[in-house]
């Protein structure tokens, strides 16, 4: 190709592509520039490179050269070494007859050495990168010592410090440990290369020493290219820590008033693998961070707590500090405490910041991480002595924590919050959330005095506040929701304080919420009361306490805001059914606040099932017919609405009837629940229950239903089969086999899930009946394969006679029909399906089936599957031998290997006439019928084997 004249074509096309507005000629433009870089030759692309760089073309053309050259030396390094020689072509002065490598790296040399004071910045760093990636790709064999080279031809003798050269060499050797990650070659060579750089590093710290030792003297500019040089040595993978150790002094110290490098070093430092085995480097970094950094960190903030700079260098600050919380522990046990201490006091500051997250500052959120670590190490990696010695030392911080976790997290007054927008309100929530932990922390530091602060504050909120009614309740809020966060780890030694907490919330909340704040403190309140619930009925005034508890909660019942929070803190406090709730005074209220909220059909449904169930529980405690007596009149007007039907024709029309009728049904479920008393085993009022609602229940299936109505039903019936005693399972015995059968077409999932309850329930009693059953369930599987329900249908199968074998055991007869049928229809889904959820289900199935055969020497199984293991062993070859879950090779391999074992010869035979069953890999399985995990393992051989084959 002739340069000379494509030379000035593409010197022109260059120019035309930055300066033109016309899309349609920029992209044809583009198309010419990118075949210039990757479909010429490369000698002939470099050699226009060369003079794309000549310092008469514009700094747009200079500049697509020097990154055309990059880009070529990084994408086609294997074809500049194929073609060794570049051809000279006149006029350029830079070629000759010279190796391409040689070539680049002299040219690349005199460019930046010779054009660096005219050069732009960007043009002078993309060459820098291109002499880096060339050496990268000729050490250690074509260029074995560019560090050594580039010292002595651009800083060869210390006065040289202030030139401009040392700069260019640092600038260089900063981009041959950035660039690493950008070398594409094979793995091998990538390892020797990666040495090498090892290698040299101690070249690379002789030199940064003398120029950082030398800072007083240096221009900022050097300095600058010094500590990047350090920045990129350091990301360099498996950097020697300890080796850079005795310099990052220097780096510090240069510099400790520039915060995006101190940001940089310290982020690099954190993600380093090595740096939690430095401990002498920890020691040096946190003295000053705590010396120095700190401080100016603090005196920043005050200026401007919202500097972006500060914020990103107190973040690489406590990133740092979390990696290396283990070191700071250990070395505190064995001598001073003095910097462990420095350090939590300066993070306690933070996360205690003043101002309103995130309007006003933005570091409080920081800190919780190391905070949390060094909790959990205190408390969880230390003995006792040990212990009492570092919480006593930390005291002071974790005091300081816990009132900023008050002070934080208290929600700012309304008016504040409207000028708020969605993002800062959001970002806001997620502060909470993500402080939660700070309570806990000074909780497990600090102890009951924590809770007593906690209470003392918010008792104390009225007069702190000087009785400004929004501020007092956003504080009591703040301290009741660190309580809730702390509850986890509360104890029977902590039940003074929740007495206290109990008697003094309760005088303060005597009436139903009425503003916005109060919701929300009531909502905090209700879960706080749940959390603590079970230390509140250990209490010993427990039935004082709990009253208490009702109370406020009952206050809270018909606050719109509030009343899911309150039913189930209701619950909660009842559901055991404690003594004070068999006095009718106690039980009469509550059922009667709960049955207005349960008729109340303007409530969400979750929350008039919950009023239900509160109402269930509180009569459970009565006689049966009384219970009844008392349900009777609403439960038959509800039994008149489910059993109803809607004659309008129109969608919305339906759509209400069905969510009245699916609301309607799972009141029943409520109460199947709730009725049922644990003492009282003969459970009468569920009986009575699902007498009264069986027929009718079992009437809506036989109207096909909608499959969200048949899965409401199945899941009424469910519940009742589970607080149904088995020895009364009989007498709904058939009922609940009619609603099984009935829903298996609509909603297989739903009668799925009801039919395993029952045979668990009803197995132990009703063997015969319940082995009948489950032998026309497989049949009819068997005989409506493949369906939309084979999933449920199988999993139901196998989870039968994986939990349940025994079943097979009332009759020889059903025995062999079982397992027949349950063998067909495995066999049919893994020849024909393609569902891999299915195909997983029949592979577990049949599993099932042969293992328990042999394990348990269930002689009639063993007989159908010699019958059967001509078409069971080809279809389970077949299968492993295309892509399938593992799960599913396991599970087949399982089935193989009971095969092999029992029927070796048999087993053989049938493989030797399969396509692919002779092979090596199948011969190695049945060295391996000893060893079934070896079995499994080389099965999966087997099947990449054969995928890789097909492919």
């Amino acid at each position: 190709m002739d340069l000379g004249g494509e030379a000035i074509v593409l010197i022109q096309a260059i120019d035309e592509f930055y300066s033109t507005t016309d899309q349609s000629r920029r992209l044809a433009l583009n198309q010419y520039l990118c075949n210039f870089k990757t479909g010429w030759d490369s000698p002939v692309t470099i050699q226009g490179c060369f003079l794309l760089l000549s310092r008469h073309n514009s700094p747009n053309v200079q500049y697509f050269g020097a990154l055309s050259l990059y880009d070529t030396i990084k994408h086609r390094w294997e074809d500049i070494l194929d073609k060794p020689e570049l051809v000279s072509v006149p006029p350029s002065p830079f070629i000759s007859s010279f190796h391409q490598m040689e070539t680049l790296k002299s040219f690349l040399i005199n460019a930046l050495t010779e054009g660096a004071s005219v050069q732009s910045q960007s043009l002078t760093n993309k060459l820098s990168s291109s002499l880096a990636l060339l050496a990268l790709y000729c050490i250690p064999d074509v260029w074995n010592s560019p560090v050594q080279d580039l010292t002595a031809l651009w800083a060869a003798t210390p006065e040289l410090l202030l030139r401009r050269e040392i700069r260019l060499e640092l600038r260089v050797l900063a981009e041959l440990a950035a660039e690493f990650p950008n070398v594409h070659m094979p793995l091998t060579q990538r390892s020797i290369l990666k040495t090498e750089l090892h290698r040299v590093s101690e070249d690379m710290i002789k030199i940064l020493t003398t120029v950082l030792q030398s800072a007083a003297d240096s221009a900022p500019s050097l300095l600058n290219a010094a500590v990047e040089c350090v920045e990129q040595w350091l990301r360099l993978p498996g950097s020697n820590l300890k080796q850079w150790t005795p310099l990052l002094s220097h780096v510090f110290g240069a510099v400790q008033d520039d915060s995006t490098a101190l940001t940089n070093l310290l982020t690099i430092l954190a993600a380093n693998d090595e740096l939690v085995n430095e401990e002498q480097l920890v020691h040096h970094v946190l003295q000053y961070v705590c010396g120095t950094l700190a401080q100016k960190v603090l005196a920043e903030l005050s200026r401007d707590p919202l500097s972006e700079e500060i914020t990103a260098l107190s973040a690489a600050t406590c990133a740092l500090a979390e990696r290396v919380v283990p070191i700071l522990v250990r070395s505190s046990l064995r001598g001073s405490t003095q910097l462990l201490e420095e350090l939590t006091a300066f993070f306690a500051k933070l996360s205690s910041f003043p101002g309103r997250y995130p309007m006003d500052e933005g570091v409080s959120e920081m800190p919780h991480i190391f905070l949390s670590s060094l909790r959990e190490e205190i408390c969880m990696g230390t003995k006792e002595a040990q212990r009492e010695k570092l919480t006593s030392a930390l005291r002071s911080s974790f005091e300081e924590v816990l009132v900023g976790a008050v002070n934080k997290l208290m929600y700012a007054p309304l008016a504040v919050r409207e000028e708020m927008n969605e993002e800062e309100k959001e970002a806001f929530e997620n502060y909470r959330s993500n402080r939660i932990e700070d309570g806990v922390n000074s909780f497990l530091m600090l102890g009951q005095c924590a809770l007593v602060y906690l209470n003392r504050r918010c008792c104390g909120a009225a007069e702190e506040t000087g009785g400004d009614k929004e501020a007092t309740l956003n504080l009591m809020e703040s301290c009741l929701y660190n309580w809730e966060q702390i509850s986890d780890y509360l104890g029977e030694e902590n039940q003074t304080e929740i007495a206290n907490l109990v008697e003094e919330t309760g005088k303060m909340f005597v009436s139903g919420a009425s503003s916005v704040e109060e919701a929300r403190i009531a909502n905090t309140l209700m879960r706080l009361i749940f959390a603590i619930s079970h230390l509140v009925s250990g209490h010993e005034q427990a039935t004082s306490l709990e009253l208490q508890c009702i109370q406020m909660v009952l206050h809270q019942l018909e606050v719109k805001e509030v009343t899911g929070e309150a039913l189930n803190t209701l619950i909660k406090l009842i559901e055991d059914r404690p003594e004070w709730l068999k006095e009718r005074g106690y039980s009469d209220d509550l059922i009667v606040r709960c049955s207005s909220l349960f008729q109340n059909e303007s409530l969400p449904q979750k929350h008039r099932l919950a009023a239900l169930k509160a109402i269930g529980i509180s009569l459970s405690l009565r006689e049966p017919t009384e219970i009844m007596e008392t349900l009777r009149t609403p439960l038959e007007l509800y039994l008149a609405g489910v059993n109803g039907e809607t004659t309008n024709s129109n969608e919305e029309s339906r759509r209400k009837f069905q969510i009245m009728q699916s609301v309607e049904i799972g009141i029943f479920s409520c109460l199947f629940t709730s009725l049922h008393l644990k003492s009282r085993e003969d459970a009468e009022a569920v009986v009575l229950l699902l007498r009264l609602a069986g027929p009718i229940l079992v009437g809506i299936l036989e109207r096909n239903p909608t499959p969200i109505i048949a899965d409401r039903t199945c899941e009424a019936f469910r519940s009742a089969c589970i607080n149904i005693p088995s020895s009364r399972i009989s007498e709904f015995f058939l009922l609940l086999k009619k609603a099984i059968e009935l829903s298996l077409n609509i909603h297989p999932n739903a009668a799925s899930n009801l039919a395993k309850t029952l045979v668990f329930s009803a197995g132990a009693v009703l063997r015969n009946e319940m082995a009948e059953t489950v032998e026309g369930w497989v049949a009819t599987f068997e005989m409506n394969y493949p369906s939309d329900g084979d999933e449920e249908w199988i999993g139901l199968i196998l989870q039968i006679l994986k939990k349940d074998w025994k079943l097979l055991d009332s009759s020889s007869e059903r025995a062999v029909n079982i397992i027949s049928s349950a063998i067909n229809l495995s066999t049919q889904a893994l020849s024909s399906s393609e569902d891999p959820n299915v195909v997983k289900c029949s592979s577990q199935l049949l599993a099932t089936i042969v293992s328990s055969v042999f394990s348990k020497g269930h002689e009639l199984g063993r007989r159908v599957l010699e019958q059967k293991i001509v078409h069971i062993v080809q279809i389970v070859f077949r299968r492993i031998q295309i892509e399938l879950m593992r799960q599913t090779i396991e599970s087949l391999a399982e089935v193989l290997f009971f095969f092999i074992q029992s029927f070796t010869t048999e087993t053989r035979n049938i493989l030797n006439g399969e396509e692919n069953g002779s092979t090596p890999m199948v011969a190695a399985l049945f060295r391996e019928m000893g060893n079934l995990r070896n079995f499994k393992q080389m099965t999966l051989r087997l099947n990449q084997a054969a995928r890789k084959d097909c492919a």
